[in-house]
Parts: structure tokens; sequence; C-alpha cells
């Protein structure tokens, strides 16, 4: 799928460039001259002024999605919907995200990695102190009241007091009446609709029987209605009715105050085990969604995706900030970082950062 983004000319220029696309990479008039290594399949469309406009597409020529496979599962994708550039580093991803939430094994499954953990710090107080210093510099970039810096260096936990254990396999069954992938900023629905097959993957090879005891299904959250539609088709095609995933279009913090009518079916928000996943966009989300997943009790694991940590780190700090009158709810902790490349050959990875409370 080829997006050609231009600033509004006139429509005898456009029509003319339109025209040109459309020979140049799908209908030539010689079909020798077409490029034999592109493989464009449709070209879409795109006038902006500027970058925050509303994103509106025009279908040029050829089917109007683009389908990709990945870790088994099938995607159509929308000009308008997220999806990873690079599906081989996005097999690795998602598998990683699966053993960091402790999912079941599979045999032969691809791109299942070792992640890493945060190590206790013993006798290290120069990098206490950096890291306190880090934070606080953080905090001055975003503009946090001096009050909040003061109380959030008081109260900070230090990394040395966390105790991680790290004996806990992987596919260790949760002991919860119901297992539910809460997808924030879901997109296509890719990473649970990985992670739901993944779960009957395992139970199909007998790798864990202890989730089939229980239901599990996910709830899938984004602003882009395209984004929806693609994701509850793709949950269908890939064997999942809407009983087990739901995905909903609206906001984020909406939708978590009513959560308990929107999860799969057998499962309760009494003792759910919520396990979240969020992919932002690269300057992360606003504060009112980071507020929500901290007044969401039930939320006691989440997994954010980053592919610019240093435009997220207020996301982080808020996420880990003590309760005060703004920022309500338990605060998290991290517990887990894990880099991808997903970008060979450039300075750019993707963290993949564990947090729990």
């Amino acid at each position: 799928m080829l997006i050609v983004t231009v600033h509004p000319h006139t429509d005898k220029i456009c029509s003319k460039i339109k025209q040109r696309l459309v020979e140049k990479f799908l209908h030539p008039q010689n079909p020798e001259d077409l490029l034999p290594d592109c493989n464009v399949t449709s070209i879409f469309w795109q006038e902006q002024v500027n970058s925050s406009d509303d994103k509106n597409y025009e279908h040029l020529a050829g089917p109007p999605f683009v389908y990709e496979s990945l870790l088994g599962c099938n995607f159509r994708i929308s000009p308008s919907t997220f999806f990873q550039t690079n599906s081989t580093g996005a097999a690795v991803l998602y598998s990683a995200i699966g053993d960091l939430l402790k999912l079941p094994k599979l045999i032969n499954a691809p791109g299942s990695g070792k992640f890493c953990r945060m190590e206790k710090l013993k006798n290290n107080k120069n990098v206490l102190k950096e890291e306190e210093k880090n934070v606080v510099e953080k905090l001055e970039d975003n503009k946090v009241g001096e009050e909040d810096k003061e109380e959030f260096i008081a109260k900070k936990p230090r990394l040395d007091e966390e105790k991680i254990d790290d004996n806990k396999e992987l596919n260790e069954p949760q002991k919860h009446g119901s297992n539910v992938f809460l997808d924030i900023c879901c997109g296509s629905g890719s990473i649970s609709i990985c992670l739901m097959a993944r779960i009957r993957q395992a139970i199909q090879e007998g790798t864990v029987s202890d989730y089939s005891k229980v239901p599990y299904g996910c709830v899938g959250i984004d602003l882009n209605t395209e984004a929806i539609q693609d994701a509850r088709r793709n949950a269908s095609e890939n064997g999942f009715d809407d009983k087990s995933c739901k995905f909903l279009c609206g906001q984020a913090e909406g939708i978590f105050k009513d959560l308990k009518y929107y999860l799969p079916t057998g499962c309760s928000i009494k003792d759910a085990n919520i396990m979240g996943i969020l992919d932002p966009p690269r300057a992360g989300i606003p504060d009112k969604a980071i507020i929500g997943c901290r007044k969401l009790e039930q939320l006691k694991t989440l997994i954010y995706v980053s592919c610019d940590p240093h435009a997220a780190t207020k996301n982080f700090v808020d996420l880990c900030r003590p309760m005060s009158c703004k920022f309500d709810g338990q605060p998290f902790k991290i517990v887990a970082i894990q880099p991808v490349d997903l970008f060979p050959m450039t300075r750019h990875l993707e963290w993949i950062v564990k947090f729990e409370r």
C-alpha cells in the first residue's frame, strides 16, 4: 500500500500527478516499465496543510486494504490503521510481550526470546542519586510542579529494595476466575489477537491445561473508527467471535469506568486477571488516560510498548508517581525492560516496559 501525502494544489496539477502515480506503480502503458522490485498493490492520496490535520484518504487504485500474516494470524489493514512496518520484528516483539505476561510457551514458537529484568542495585548510592537526578530533570522538562517533584523523590521506592522472583516459569498459570487482555490503542488488534491465538494454540498442544479451565478474552480500545472495524474483522477471521474479543471505539479512560459491561462472555470484573497492553503513539498518551489506568484497580500488570522512550518518559513517571489529588489510584513500578530491534541498521529500539503493582 502506497500512501502519497502532499500539500494541497490545484485540481489540474493533482489530477496529473495521480494519473502518473497509477501508471508508474500499477498500470504502466508499457508493461516493461513496471518497477520490478516494487510490490505496490494499492495507492492512496492524502492532502494535508499541517501534520495535525484530520487524515482523509482518497483511494486511487488497487484493493482498499493490505493484508499481512503474523505469528499464524491474518490481518486486514486500512490506510489509517497502525500496523508495525517490520512484520518479522513484530513477531519477536509480540512473542516477547507474551513471555513478559507469563503466557504458556508454544512448541517451536517464532520470536520467543529472553527478556532483561532490572537487577537489585547493591551498595551503589551514586547510581541511585543519578537516577533521582534524571527523574527530576525529566519532571522539569514536563513542567511538573515543585511540590510534586519533592513528593515523588521523598516517596520513590528505591530500586535496591525491590525483590523480583526470577524463578517463576513463564508458563505458570494465573490463579484467577478469567484472563483478559486490555489492548489500549489497539489499532488493528494485532497484539491482543496474537496473544489470544498463543493461548488457544497452547491449549491445543497441551502445553498447559489450566488456561482451558477459565474463560479468556480481550477488550481493545482505539479512537480510530477504521482501526476498530479492521480489528473486529481480524478477530473474526482468526476464529474469535465478539463474545471473546470486543473492540471498542472511544476514549480509554471513559471505557475503563464501564469496563465490567464490556468484558468477554464468562469474565467478571470481580475476579478477572486484567493484563494491560499499551502501544501508544510516539508522544505517549494524555494524563487522563494514565490516571484511568491507575484508577482501574483490577489492572495489576501493564505492558507499555514505546518506540521513543524519551518522549514517553512522562507517562512512565506518572504511572509510578505516588498517589496525589491529581494522580489517584495505586502507583505501578517498573519490573522489566526488554528492548527489541525493530529497525535494523538504525539507532532506534522499541522498548517493552513491564509495570506491576
